[in-house]
């Protein structure tokens, strides 16, 4: 049991540890992303649109024309206006997120061309960035055009299509984003590398700590299962003497209703008690099964057949079907319980005058034995939630059973290695389903 609620803890505990970090790193990343994308765009604003209300495109023979206050010769082709300027290297562009300066878009490596209005590309000027050549400008400018968008991506550049002033000509600019696009993936390794070594040191912290922590339920546990225990041998004795003195009553006075009834719920309460220290045994993780070789046919036969008279005077109809010569290797006798709580449930709580099928097969996941029945209305709850200890669909019929059969079945296949599940399968029926693996 204390390593049964280990690895729970540690698999919950590893669980919510990922879950965070999985959130961290998209925090992260995704902020970083948006913020290098506002300041790609605040820089390719200013860069496109801003200085073309005070510039002119030069082109390759063109005596630089200074315009009306500027007395800076240009570092380059593309900028009539030198660093020389207070204001040109100063002045925000307040329509930018992060209020980019004209100098942080002197720095910025662009090119651009110019396209006429039949979409040819009459003139490229590439003189701010070393790495593409006219022709591959051209190249960027044409693939620009065909896209029919005045902005997006052309490979490692974002484009922004421009017409600067009356004429009908178009100023396509391109900024080279292959370095911001180097640190979005830089971050991302980094954040993944430190998100993957905290994971493991958290699951280091998690394990050594595992023990203290369930130490108390654990304990608590362990202290319950004893008391049941220890009450169900206590209560043995006393009903097995009440039942003894109701049978001498009846030897002696005859047989009466409240003799009766005092056998009957004698034997009913010795019958739970017999449940639950079955269930302790159960969840103590020392299971009593012995496994061997058996045939699975011959005694999924041997305990149908005798569910077939039981079921006919309740009014149902036991329907089987048996895959002949088929052999496990299990515990024979817990295999035996386990399709007896399936065929008693079935008994029990399906429609009266309506059929109960149990088959059994072979399948690629193992050997199948299957119970299905009618049973109107349907439990309002999940499937899997009929394997509750003490749970009854029908509060009609709490005087049948404990409500402990199908919780005991499913400890005892999990014992074996086994898998068994309930599921709806139509309207008014349910099907159990018993895998030997």
């Amino acid at each position: 049991m204390d390593k049964l609620l280990r690895k729970k803890f540690i698999r919950t505990a590893m669980i919510a540890v990922s879950a965070l970090i999985v959130a961290i790193i998209l925090v992260i990343n995704i902020g970083n992303i948006v913020l290098t994308g506002a300041r790609l765009t605040g820089i390719m604003n200013t860069v496109s649109e801003r200085r073309f209300e005070n510039e002119k495109m030069l082109r390759p023979g063109d005596d630089f024309i200074p315009l009306p206050g500027n007395t800076h010769t240009p570092t380059d082709g593309l900028s009539p206006s030198g660093p020389g300027t207070s204001d040109y290297r100063q002045k925000p562009d307040r329509g930018a997120f992060f209020g980019i300066t004209e100098n942080d878009a002197l720095n910025a490596r662009i090119f651009r061309a110019e396209v006429d209005e039949n979409g040819q590309v009459i003139m490229t000027d590439v003189g701010r960035i070393s790495s593409v050549t006219e022709d591959e400008a051209e190249s960027y400018a044409k693939q620009a055009l065909s896209s029919g968008k005045d902005k997006g991506t052309v490979g490692n550049f974002m484009f922004r299509v421009t017409q600067p002033d009356s004429g009908k000509n178009r100023v396509i600019t391109f900024l080279d984003v292959s370095s911001d696009n180097r640190s979005l993936l830089l971050v991302l390794l980094i954040s993944l590398a430190v998100a993957v070594l905290g994971w493991l040191l958290m699951l280091l912290l998690v394990y050594a700590l595992a023990n203290k922590a369930i130490r108390p339920i654990a304990e608590n546990i362990e202290r319950q299962k004893q008391f049941v225990t220890d009450a169900g041998h206590e209560i043995k004795t006393p009903l097995a003497v009440i039942k003894a003195n109701a049978e001498a009553m009846e030897m002696i006075n005859g047989s009466t209703k409240w003799s009766r009834n005092i056998i009957e719920q004698t034997d009913r309460l010795s019958g739970l008690m017999q449940k639950l220290l079955s269930l302790a045994r159960a969840d103590s993780a020392q299971p009593e099964v012995n496994f061997s070789e058996f045939s699975v046919s011959e005694l999924f036969s041997t305990v149908t057949s005798a569910f077939e008279e039981p079921a006919a005077a309740n009014g149902r109809i036991l329907k089987c079907e048996t895959e002949d010569g088929l052999t496990v290797n299990s515990d024979e006798k817990s295999v035996r319980m386990i399709i007896e709580a399936l065929l008693e449930n079935a008994v029990k709580y399906s429609d009266s005058g309506s059929e109960i099928t149990a088959v059994l097969k072979k399948e690629k996941t193992g050997t199948v034995i299957s119970v299905e029945n009618y049973c109107t209305p349907l439990p309002d709850v999940s499937p899997d939630k009929l394997f509750d200890r003490f749970y009854r669909a029908d509060s009609s019929r709490s005087s049948e059973g404990y409500g402990i059969g199908l919780s005991y079945a499913r400890t005892t296949a999990a014992l074996l290695g086994a898998e068994l599940y309930a599921e709806y399968t139509e309207k008014n029926k349910i099907k159990f389903t018993f895998i030997i693996k």
